[in-house]
């Protein structure tokens, strides 16, 4: 069984953001994230239409369209997650109409001959030797076809391909998509309420599915 290296999560929101105002000082004059914090970020980008700051527990992307903040310190995800409740909590008459709760793990095999049979065992060669020489698995991508049975409208999409961070590794995502019903009134207050009531859940659920997949191939 390969070894668990890295675990992340990334929270993701759509809709419609005023992107140039998501820079550090106003997370820290908001106190979700201290002063200190924001003299001492990292890769700062602020524009009309794009801010991007990192610190060493977390990363921020917001444009126009999308609000994203991550980590790959499993200590810091409930921190993560409030930060995200926060931040609309404060912006509620924000439009928001879609959520990811994101978890995604890096795991670690011992040589590439183990590496090697996990891909065969999740996709086999047989019928891809008929047309290639020596093919490979690269990404496969899994898609929850029924409905989530109770809770929020939405979808939960599994995806699996070679780690960037750890070789030789996989890295396993899965995405836990949410809508917001039509009928709830424009704003934020409608996707943090499935945050905050989802997210452990999301967790569970990520966790199963991954480890099901690590542990049976």
């Amino acid at each position: 069984m390969p070894t668990l290296k890295i675990s992340g999560l990334n929270i993701v929101l759509l809709g419609d953001f005023n992107a140039k105002i998501f820079q550090p000082f106003w997370f820290s004059a908001q106190n979700l994230i201290t002063e200190s914090e924001a003299n001492g970020v990292s890769d700062l980008l602020v524009a009309k239409d794009m801010a991007v700051f990192k610190l060493p527990w977390l990363a921020v992307e917001v444009n126009p369209g999308r609000f994203s903040v991550s980590t790959l310190q499993d200590s810091h995800f409930e921190a993560v997650r409030d930060l995200a409740v926060g931040t609309f909590k404060l912006l509620r008459h924000t439009p928001v109409t879609q959520l990811g709760i994101n978890i995604q793990k890096h795991f670690l095999f011992e040589d590439e001959k183990l590496w090697n049979e996990f891909g065969h065992k999740l996709a086999p060669k047989e019928i891809w030797r008929r047309v290639m020489r020596d093919p490979g698995l690269v990404r496969m991508t899994l898609v929850e076809k029924s409905p989530r049975p109770g809770g929020p409208a939405g979808t939960t999409r599994v995806e699996l391909a070679n780690s960037d961070l750890v070789k030789p590794g996989i890295a396993l995502l899965v995405n836990n998509h949410y809508e917001v019903p039509q009928s709830e009134p424009p704003g934020a207050d409608g996707i943090i309420r499935i945050l905050e009531a989802n997210f452990k859940l999301a967790f569970t659920h990520s966790e199963g599915i991954i480890n099901a997949v690590v542990t049976d191939s």
